[in-house]
């Protein structure tokens, strides 16, 4: 059904444009005004537009903390949905800014969905931004959690952990983390030729 999702809205101009956030990279419970951009596609007449934030993310939910630049049209909030009603555009991009958002505690990316309504419903822009937020390190049992079939819970997540070094460089890699819970294989010559035994580090990876 994507690719029909995506035709329709090459013929409708529905999900239009496209769209980047800055700070595209944050630390957990830490409070930042965030930048989305959004391109309009210019072969098309967007009438509408809608953020919706992260539902991890916690902010005020007031349109008091929303702003545009070269944007004009009728403001509505509610819940995590900010949308821009009967939309005329001051030149080729605009910037919405939420402010006083605050990231929450798990590592991971998490998306702000940029839609646009030209013709019929919302439909999302090309390229959804994601913010990665560096969260609260876990256990490292916990990252090596796996299903009854053997399979990780945590496959392809980006996860933090914090612990001892316990092998370095010194058989050429894999070096070695180890927490009170387990201890993991950290690959990467890099981490490998920059710690030490006995460092305390936090790291975050998938």
């Amino acid at each position: 059904t994507s690719w029909i999702t995506s035709l329709r809205g090459a013929i409708t101009g529905d999900g239009a444009g496209s769209a980047s956030v800055d700070p595209d990279t944050v630390v957990h419970a830490a409070t930042n005004d965030f930048h989305l951009t959004y391109r309009r596609d210019t072969a098309f007449t967007v009438t509408d537009l809608r953020v919706i934030v992260p539902a991890a993310f916690n902010w005020s939910g007031s349109s008091s903390d929303v702003s545009a630049t070269d944007l004009g049209g009728t403001l509505s909030v509610s819940g995590d949905t900010i949308t821009y009603a009967g939309v005329t555009f001051g030149a080729d991009s605009t910037i919405i800014t939420i402010a006083g958002v605050t990231a929450p505690d798990t590592t991971g990316l998490y998306p702000f969905r940029v839609q646009s309504k030209a013709s019929t419903a919302f439909a999302a822009v090309a390229s959804t931004p994601q913010v990665l937020v560096f969260g609260v390190p876990i256990p490292i049992a916990d990252v090596k959690a796996a299903d009854a079939n053997g399979l990780p819970l945590k496959f392809g997540q980006i996860v933090t952990i914090h612990g001892i070094v316990t092998v370095a460089n010194q058989f050429g890699g894999p070096s070695y983390v180890q927490d009170n819970t387990a201890g993991i294989a950290i690959f990467g010559s890099t981490f490998s030729g920059a710690v030490a035994v006995g460092d305390e580090v936090t790291l975050s990876g998938k």
